[in-house]
């Protein structure tokens, strides 16, 4: 009779560091929120279809389309900085 060695394939997955969410404004009127196409399918028409709905329903808000580079996968660090530096909220789009 055989003897058949099998290995676990989950492995160890990597410690996690929790981070608290950022606090709530009480409102985001003259605020800009980003809009992030992060290039998953179909998220950039999910996007820009937000986008007209701010601008229609909300004009107080100003509401910026923006794709990130790379794959979904993949960090944008100069976006992501440009979000964090100007902006007051980001609504990232993964598609449908």
């Amino acid at each position: 009779m055989a003897t058949v060695r099998a290995l676990n394939p989950m492995g160890y997955p990597p410690e996690v560091e929790q981070v608290e969410m950022a606090p709530r404004f009480d409102s985001l009127r003259d605020k800009i929120v980003y809009l992030v196409d992060a290039r998953f399918d179909d998220s950039d028409i999910f996007m820009q279809q937000m986008q007209a709905w701010f601008r229609d329903n909300r004009p107080d808000i100003d509401a910026r389309y923006v794709a990130k580079r790379g794959i979904y996968t993949q960090p944008d660090p100069e976006l992501f900085a440009r979000i964090r530096d100007e902006g007051a909220a980001a609504v990232v789009g993964v598609g449908h």
